[in-house]
């Protein structure tokens, strides 16, 4: 049976995907499984798999992470295994925003809003009109529901300039999003970060926003790119950097170095790496550079070399003890599990909401089961 054809039918077919079997989907292409085994396992069509693997890939056209999605669809499959391989891949939220478009038959336990989002919700209640700039509030529950054509997407130095062009040429901020494809609220937040952290302004975003402006206006040598690295939770990848990182990559700079070099996580120099398609995969990264031992990236090496050998420790995250899960993630140790669960209850702080009840449990890819119980988080 070839590759390309679609004749694994089992008796899941037409039955709604659920958490766990996304996160097995997830794993098994981390893998390196093919389509056809992966659908037997799932007891679902190769068009099945295909077509759930599609919906965790952004539009064509589009970037995340500042990566080009190919637009043919061998392409994009090919493209979102190397983003998953390189840990970290939001997959979870592509989901959940495609599912808000109505495109997407994920069950409402898998639409998890994106942290930015949630910091973008996270706005001063007390803001109002200020130079032309509209507050988060005036946003209608249509255009957060809908949303533009690259919400939630990652931004790169050339969207970054073209809005401190609109700001300099003094466009209103509905222009600004509307030519950048973004909500309101997300240009907003990125604006606000390159403002520097000493300004001591009063009003939230939408002051920094107006003192942006007038900083703009009075210096063209303004200097944003700074304090927007200082701002921004990892790396901002601008050309200095990726030159750097091409010639990190071509004198075989050990990635544990580059990581304290860009001070961020060695699976985010990995994606980066390959978005600039200096490699290939997770595995010629780690041949050629290396990686920390326990690490996230060197279980995705072993995911996708021998998943016999790698553990997994998925974490589950509920609203309710006991009820139905609103986050879900894999991890290569319990501390890295507990290390993202923080960092999801400090941006649901920030958006005034209840920490979630976590759960964790050990499991390997290779196994259709757990191998101990969910227990709770320590």
């Amino acid at each position: 049976m070839s590759e390309e054809q679609s004749v694994v039918i089992g008796n899941a077919q037409g039955t709604p995907w659920n958490e766990d079997e996304d996160a097995r989907l997830v794993a098994a292409l981390i893998a390196g499984t093919s389509v056809n085994d992966i659908a037997a396992t799932h007891r679902r069509s190769r068009g099945a798999i295909t077509s759930r693997m599609e919906r965790m890939v952004p539009q064509a056209g589009s970037f995340w992470s500042d990566g080009q999605v190919p637009a043919a669809a061998s392409g994009r499959r090919t493209w979102l295994v190397q983003q998953l391989q390189a840990g970290d891949y939001p997959w979870q939220q592509v989901l959940a925003n495609k599912t808000r478009r109505g495109t997407a038959d994920a069950p409402a336990a898998a639409r998890i809003p994106p942290q930015d989002h949630v910091q973008d919700e996270a706005q001063d209640a007390s803001a109002g009109e200020v130079d032309g700039f509209r507050s988060p509030q005036k946003e209608t529950d249509a255009s957060v529901s809908s949303g533009p054509a690259r919400a939630y997407e990652g931004w790169s130095e050339p969207e970054w300039a073209r809005l401190v062009a609109g700001l300099r040429a003094g466009l209103p901020l509905p222009d600004i999003a509307a030519d950048l494809q973004r909500r309101e609220s997300a240009v907003r937040t990125q604006a606000a970060r390159m403002v520097p952290a000493d300004a001591s302004l009063e009003g939230g975003k939408v002051r920094r926003l107006a003192w942006l402006r007038e900083q703009l206006l009075a210096d063209e040598h303004y200097d944003w790119r700074t304090p927007l690295r200082a701002n921004t939770d990892g790396p901002v990848w601008l050309k200095d950097d990726d030159a750097e990182l091409t010639d990190g990559w071509k004198v075989g700079t050990a990635l544990p170095q580059m990581a304290a070099r860009f001070s961020c996580s060695e699976t985010l120099i990995v994606r980066r790496l390959l978005t600039l398609r200096l490699a290939a995969s997770t595995v010629e990264v780690v041949a050629r550079l290396g990686c920390t031992p326990g690490g996230t990236v060197q279980t995705n090496y072993l995911l996708a070399t021998d998943a016999a050998r790698a553990q997994l420790q998925v974490l589950v995250g509920s609203e309710v003890v006991g009820g139905a899960a609103v986050h879900l993630s894999v991890h290569s140790s319990t501390t890295e599990a507990a290390e993202r669960a923080a960092k999801v209850d400090h941006a649901r702080a920030r958006a005034e909401q209840a920490p979630l009840h976590w759960l964790t449990g050990e499991r390997r890819v290779d196994l259709p089961h757990f191998d101990s119980e969910l227990h709770p988080l320590r």
